[in-house]
């Protein structure tokens, strides 16, 4: 869907009759990585337009986003390395649709017409994840991204009336996510979790090498790893 133009502000009409609840339509206009921040995180730039043009106060908006890959083509090393996530390849349109990525919470602020605004979202370096594991097998392009909101519209009905509705759950709205907007957020590392136990003899290990890092002791012991393969 392209992107609507701006509405106009036309105040209601003193008397006018009760009309259906709003029906929001959203789009997601452009995503940037954000820096300095406690965690990675994306800003996804959003516009909203309320077509009945009645004062909309606020919208208590929860954004589902799901991670779509099967709707975008793959190379054979990609497939290769997502074959532990989605299964073999030609069950992707079935294992790869609607992954789920994240679900937020956000407040539109108050409109007449449409507005723009910012919903933030982290990203997990945790290679566990499908979602995280799926951005660290892809080179480029863009992963197709769906997004499914649910949540309350607070809004006039006329005047001096306040109504609450529910946003329609048909409403979304899709965007092609840039995969380097995610490289730009996340980096080139990741998060490995380990036990108690296999932790602690990682730590012993660098302790006993003089190494001065989880990170050198991992290294270390690919190394010697390939060494003794070859």
């Amino acid at each position: 869907m392209s992107e609507p133009e701006e509405v106009g502000a036309h105040p209601a009409e003193p008397g006018a009759s009760a009309q259906p609840a709003p029906e929001p339509e959203f789009w997601v206009l452009d995503a940037v990585a954000i820096p300095h921040t406690a965690e990675p995180t994306i800003s996804f730039r959003m516009r909203v337009r309320e077509g009945s043009e009645r004062e909309v106060y606020t919208i208590a908006l929860k954004a589902q986003i799901q991670l779509e890959a099967s709707e975008r083509p793959h190379s054979e090393e990609s497939r290769e390395r997502l074959r532990d996530v989605f299964g073999e390849p030609e069950r992707w349109n079935d294992t790869a649709r609607g992954v789920l990525w994240t679900c937020r919470d956000v407040l539109v602020p108050s409109f007449r017409g449409s507005t723009k605004f910012e919903l933030q979202v982290p990203c997990s370096t945790d290679l566990e994840l499908a979602t995280t594991r799926y951005f660290d097998a892809v080179p480029d392009g863009h992963a197709p991204l769906a997004f499914h909101f649910s949540g309350s519209i607070i809004y006039a009905d006329g005047p001096d009336r306040m109504q609450v509705a529910r946003v329609p759950w048909h409403v979304m709205a899709q965007y092609r996510l840039p995969v380097e907007v995610w490289r730009a957020a996340a980096g080139d590392g990741g998060l490995v979790r380990l036990s108690g136990e296999t932790f602690a003899g990682l730590r012993d290990y660098a302790a006993g090498q003089g190494l001065l890092s989880s990170d050198a002791a991992v290294s270390d012991l690919l190394e010697s790893a390939r060494t003794e393969a070859t």
